[in-house]
């Protein structure tokens, strides 16, 4: 996997150190430093793949020449204590092929450093996994001479800047300027000497120590000195205790620097890295940072790294595990990756039971969300049933209403008809036993009578044929069709009825099983499965299907 790794250290004389002899090293190359005449070959050392000089646009031509950059280096500082060079030590990725990883550290560096004014000398190196006898060893520790079989697993660059600016000339710039503490009546102002030359004129003086009679040091103007009388100890002005940096290189040495270089460095990495396919990618950031729980091992010395790789050694020879002796380093290591190991299989087993509770959550979502379109399925089928059965009362209350009208309509008449009937045949009766000569008025008499009993029996038969006609039951027939028709209608309406108080049972104890499952649902789940419902809604639908079952 892609590991993450910039350092920045600066090489400096009050270490021992030489920026001519890193350069050399770094290069591969014999280079002699010229301030101290000391000679650093380094032509016999392996595995240096890439070196390039990169400078900026104003930079001297023949600084492309690492024995002049480096030595120019060493000739601008004149202390024994001066900083030479600011070294990046970065770790390419792996899964980058060679190409890509100097195409990576080249942006980063013109980029990054540069384009800032710093002149850059840049090396890769790729050296095999070595034991403490600097020995190439295979993945199984053995020594090897077979480079197919070597591990070459820390693909890294150095790379070394100036610490001092160019001018537009192509000369080094100074550090800082000498800052001088003038004064001019009681007011104090420190300034470099371009400007104390300026301002010379308008009353501004420096100041030097002087001793007063008592042995006590104070500075005064040499003015005031002379007025006094008092004898100066030193031929220095007072000046502010480092003087005034150069921007540019205070700019490169501030705090914030650093951070801005690992986050760009973790940038180019990461999209180098997609621009492959790769998965993989770094963090500049702590574990801390990253709110990540794991421990971050101890950095191993050189001692502790020897150490370390002869006890590998020693176990690939079968001495003794008890005899072997390993760093407290490399052992403290061991056991913060050992506790990493755990926690990472701590949380693998988490997660899964973390997936498992999640697809038992949607599990259960899924059963409520099913139980609750059910009961709105149930619902509306209900609704359907109750307009049918609704539309089947109104038809047979029709047929009902009908037959019975005709039935009772024509009960009547007939009643009526059989008392016409017996009317005319008294009337008939009583035409017959008299006489009608001797009585021709009583005779007129019955006459009408008859005649108007005839006409009420003429109306009732046509008053009953139009109510069968008018009703379409002409026949009897025509009414047992009707009557059959209301049976049917009838059977339909209880069945009707029957699947009505089956789907109102259904609902309630749906509805009773989805509110008491309901009630034992954490928040969040409820939230998940139905946000709008509450107690409320689920009293009021159970109330709906019970007001169903009661129809």
């Amino acid at each position: 996997m892609a590991i993450y790794h910039l350092s920045v250290k600066i090489i400096g004389r009050s270490s021992g150190r030489s920026a001519v002899a890193a350069a050399a090293y770094r290069s591969g190359e014999c280079i002699t430093n010229e301030w101290d005449g000391v000679t650093h070959d380094f032509r016999k050392k392996n595995w240096i793949e890439f070196t390039e000089i990169l400078l900026p646009d104003h930079a001297p031509e023949n600084f492309k020449d690492r024995k002049t950059l480096w030595n120019a280096v060493e000739a601008a500082e004149k202390s024994k204590s001066a900083q030479l060079a600011r070294e990046f030590e970065l770790a390419l990725p792996k899964e980058l092929p060679y190409e890509r990883q100097v195409e990576l550290i080249e942006k980063f560096v013109k980029e990054e450093l540069v384009s800032k004014g710093m002149c850059v000398d840049l090396a890769i190196h790729n050296p095999p996994k070595t034991n403490d006898r600097h020995q190439p060893i295979d993945a199984y520790g053995k020594v090897t001479h077979d480079i197919e079989k070597m591990q070459f697993l820390n693909p890294h660059a150095h790379v070394m800047c100036t610490m001092r600016t160019l001018g537009p000339d192509g000369k080094w710039e100074a550090k800082s300027q000498a800052e001088y503490l003038c004064r001019r009546g009681q007011e104090e102002q420190a300034m470099i000497s371009q400007e104390y030359a300026a301002k010379k004129e308008s009353g501004w003086k420096k100041q030097y120590q002087y001793q007063t009679e008592h042995k006590k040091k104070i500075w005064l103007t040499a003015e005031e000195g002379s007025e006094l009388g008092l004898k100066r100890l030193s031929k220095q002005p007072k000046t502010t205790p480092y003087g005034r940096k150069n921007p540019m290189i205070e700019f490169w040495n501030s705090e914030e620097r650093v951070p801005e270089w690992r986050k760009a460095w973790e940038q180019a990495v990461n999209e180098s890295l997609e621009k492959i396919d790769s998965e993989e990618r770094v963090d500049s950031r702590s574990y801390e940072d990253q709110n990540k729980e794991l421990l971050p091992t101890v950095h191993l010395g050189v001692a502790a790294v020897n150490m370390e790789k002869c006890a590998d050694r020693l176990e690939q020879e079968g001495v003794p595990l008890q005899l072997i002796k390993r760093s407290d380093a490399g052992n403290m290591n061991r056991e913060v990756q050992g506790y990493n190991r755990v926690l990472a299989n701590v949380k693998k087993e988490v997660q899964a039971l973390v997936t498992i509770a999640e697809g038992v959550k949607n599990h259960i979502c899924s059963i409520f969300r099913r139980m609750k379109n059910q009961a709105d399925v149930n619902e509306t089928q209900q609704r359907l049933l109750l307009n049918q059965k609704n539309e089947l009362d109104q038809e047979l209350i029709g047929l009902y209403g009908q037959v019975q009208y005709y039935e009772m309509e024509t009960d009547r008449i007939q009643k009526k008809m059989e008392i016409v009937k017996k009317k005319k045949d008294l009337l008939k009766e009583q035409l017959q036993s008299f006489n009608h000569i001797l009585h021709p008025r009583r005779s007129s008499d019955l006459t009408k009578q008859m005649e108007q009993a005839n006409q009420e029996q003429d109306d009732l038969t046509a008053y009953l044929e139009r109510i069968q006609k008018d009703s379409g039951l002409v026949t009897k027939e025509a009414l047992d069709t009707v009557k059959n028709q209301a049976s049917k209608l009838k059977t339909e309406q209880e069945e009707l009825s029957e699947k009505l108080d089956y789907l109102s049972l259904e609902q309630k104890n749906l509805i009773a099983e989805y509110r008491n499952g309901y009630d034992m649902l954490p928040d969040d789940l409820k939230e998940i499965i139905h946000p709008e419902l509450n107690q409320k809604s689920l009293k009021e639908e159970s109330e709906v299907a019970e007001k169903h079952r009661g129809r």
